[in-house]
């Protein structure tokens, strides 16, 4: 029909490092298993691999995923995409582009959830664009879909005190009390949930 809307997906990643799952270099990825076995609002289809992109997928329509009312749906809108690379951290860009295309997802509607060494245990914050700050994940993915212009959560897991110890430091599990932390109602990784929700409302400006 002459003037529809198009339906347009968001693409959500969690980096980690496929080989180590539940560590901090994997927090990225722990956020999209929590929300897929969390959230309430839609119901996420289980993780299924795709070869032809490299990893896992999950979807759910925007809509069912912002809890829209029936009567108050937007027509014409697609999926939250959710995608965990099943690459090395250091080469995850080409999945990642691979992902955008398949699901035809421009930077606007790309959103990257990745570690971060520079903010403490427990803080999370949103970057719209810039450098990949030392992170060889985001490194990669700026050099394959060749701008910095995407929006990222940084989730927070601290440095280790001896500056060689950062390899070990972020391929280790997180302990026993940051565990109890993470998990839970308004534990660490239902709050990266909820900023998840906020960033898909004002990317695809549905339920505003």
């Amino acid at each position: 029909m002459p003037g529809a809307r198009r339906a347009c997906n968001v693409l959500i990643v969690g980096l980690g490092n496929y080989t180590h799952p539940h560590t901090r270099h994997s927090v990225g990825m722990m956020v999209l298993d929590h929300i897929v076995q969390t959230h309430q609002n839609g119901k996420f289809l289980p993780w299924k691999l795709n070869p032809a992109i490299d990893g896992h997928v999950s979807h759910c329509n925007i809509n069912e995923f912002l809890g829209i009312s029936v009567e108050n749906r937007a027509d014409a809108v697609g999926d939250v995409v959710l995608f965990k690379p099943k690459k090395l951290m250091n080469i995850t860009g080409p999945t990642v582009k691979k992902a955008m295309d398949k699901f035809e997802v421009g930077r606007s509607h790309l959103l990257v959830i990745h570690d971060d060494l520079e903010h403490k245990f427990g803080v999370t914050t949103i970057k719209k664009q810039g450098s990949a700050e030392g992170h060889n994940g985001l490194r990669s993915i700026i050099q394959s879909i060749r701008t910095d212009d995407f929006r990222r959560l940084r989730v927070g897991i601290g440095r280790p005190s001896e500056r060689d110890k950062v390899s070990e430091f972020v391929l280790s599990k997180f302990d026993v009390h940051e565990q109890s932390l993470l998990e839970g109602p308004g534990g660490y990784l239902q709050r990266c949930g909820d900023m998840v929700v906020d960033l898909v409302r004002t990317v695809t400006k549905v339920g505003i």
